[in-house]
């Protein structure tokens, strides 16, 4: 698995999770190699970092054997960003549109928490 998440969280380590088990760390531009007993043919991963995480990526080693993987930033997590910029917006228009606003923001942010990153098959595309 590769980290190319850019600026996004550089400094940390992402905790990595195979069928919910610590798998260790991954840090920005590090690949790092799992190797999976029988009994973890099948199953989930997922990278979190402080209260984000990525979505669920299901495997099959039985499918497809030495699956190489990469770790992103979701593009859609941008969103939030927008959202608050709208809620400055709202906010304008009066304090029940501002409450509203931020009930609606921070469930949105809830809800995106757990998509921030996206695990992928790795891009082999050269740019």
């Amino acid at each position: 698995m590769t980290r190319k998440t850019g600026f996004y969280g550089m400094g940390s380590p992402f905790v990595l999770l195979v069928n919910g088990k610590k798998y260790g760390a991954i840090r920005q531009g590090q690949t790092k190699t799992i190797q999976l007993a029988d009994t973890e043919a099948q199953g989930v991963i997922i990278v979190k970092f402080s209260i984000l995480q990525s979505t669920p990526y299901y495997y099959d080693v039985k499918k497809i054997a030495d699956q190489e993987l990469e770790v992103v930033f979701n593009p859609s997590f941008v969103l939030l960003y927008i959202g608050l910029f709208l809620l400055f917006v709202v906010a304008a228009a009066g304090l029940v549109f501002l409450v509203i606003g931020l009930i609606a923001y921070f469930v949105f942010l809830v809800v995106m928490s757990r998509r921030a990153l996206v695990i992928r098959p790795l891009s082999k595309e050269v740019y």
